[in-house]
């Protein structure tokens, strides 16, 4: 139950210092403390299952619960804001490196500008 009290509280402090970088839009950190952030994450649900069973109806089972459950949602909440992010970020980029606009004698339908097709109309004619 300690180990994973002590993994609950680096799981906390990271997911928070996640919240801030995202804030603060470092996306160098961000990604650094997001996967350590997974790393914790994987070796705290490999601890839950036992603890869980041996814990289930004591005061600090239930204490665990719902920091775990308080945490499952500020995560929801904190992926949210990380699409919202990524959302911004696309638009900016659009805004700063525009796509081309289509050539106006280019393109799949256009006549003028590509190779010359048969069209098929005058196969007698066609040598």
């Amino acid at each position: 139950m300690q180990n994973l009290l002590k993994t609950l509280d680096l799981v906390e402090q990271k997911f928070n210092e996640v919240a801030a970088l995202l804030v603060a839009g470092d996306a160098v950190s961000l990604e650094v403390s997001s996967l350590a952030l997974r790393d914790l994450s994987l070796e705290m649900s490999r601890m839950v299952p036992a603890v869980a069973r041996t814990n289930r109806a004591t005061a600090a089972g239930k204490a665990v619960r719902l920091r775990l459950k308080t945490l499952a949602t500020r995560i929801q909440v904190l992926r949210e804001n990380l699409s919202r992010r990524a959302a911004f970020v696309e638009h900016a980029v659009r805004i700063l490196v525009p796509t081309p606009t289509p050539s106006t004698y280019s393109g799949r339908n256009s006549v003028y500008g590509t190779a010359l097709q048969r069209s098929g109309a005058f196969k007698v004619l066609a040598a």
